[in-house]
């Protein structure tokens, strides 16, 4: 289960700003990692996948091939997340599913591209004592035929612990910085561009 707060920033200057200030630079426990990121999301013939709220994706995370399938989690911060790593789509499927996904992704017909997201995230480790976080700085353009929109938002995800204090410092940044919570994925907004 993937427990992640996604935030809009605006202007894009804010991600540098939010990234040196105080609040973060006393908890980062792991030095900062610039990844560039080349998502393509899928579809199905037969639209399973959009019919049931499921992504799936094959990321390039600098030069790793990252096959990822989400479904709709319990909460607004929560989401079912399996990921393989994997050069191809279609050997992905069984591994994502003996990984624990829904097995119905095996039976998929007429994968095909849909939109797709290009962009660069800088990301951190955080210790903020009774949870480990990921702050996740992404800047780019989502796309989806000859259109394009951008990208630039900051992502919380909780790698353990108690998610109250990652609520918490997203609740702090918003006050500070501007921003507003971002309900939407990356998938969902380029599907609709």
């Amino acid at each position: 289960m993937e427990f992640e707060r996604k935030l809009a920033v605006d202007p894009a200057e804010t991600l540098d700003q939010i990234l040196n200030s105080p609040a973060i630079q006393q908890v980062i426990c792991q030095p900062m990692e610039e990844i560039p990121m080349e998502t393509t999301y899928y579809g199905d013939e037969n639209g399973y996948l959009s019919a049931h709220l499921w992504t799936l994706r094959r990321r390039m995370e600098g030069e790793n091939s990252v096959v990822t399938c989400k479904t709709p989690g319990d909460g607004p911060y929560s989401r079912g997340e399996w990921e393989v790593s994997c050069n191809d789509l279609h050997t992905a499927l069984p591994m994502l599913v003996e990984a624990g996904a829904p097995k119905e992704l095996t039976e998929l017909v007429g994968l095909h591209p849909t939109c797709g997201a290009k962009f660069l995230r800088r990301a951190i480790l955080l210790d903020l004592g009774s949870c480990k976080v990921e702050l996740a700085l992404d800047l780019g353009k989502l796309f989806r035929e000859d259109r394009e929109g951008p990208i630039c938002e900051l992502e919380l995800e909780l790698k353990d612990g108690d998610p109250a204090a990652m609520l918490a410092l997203g609740d702090k940044l918003c006050a500070e910085y501007g921003l507003r919570d971002e309900p939407k994925s990356k998938f969902y907004r380029a599907s609709r561009l």
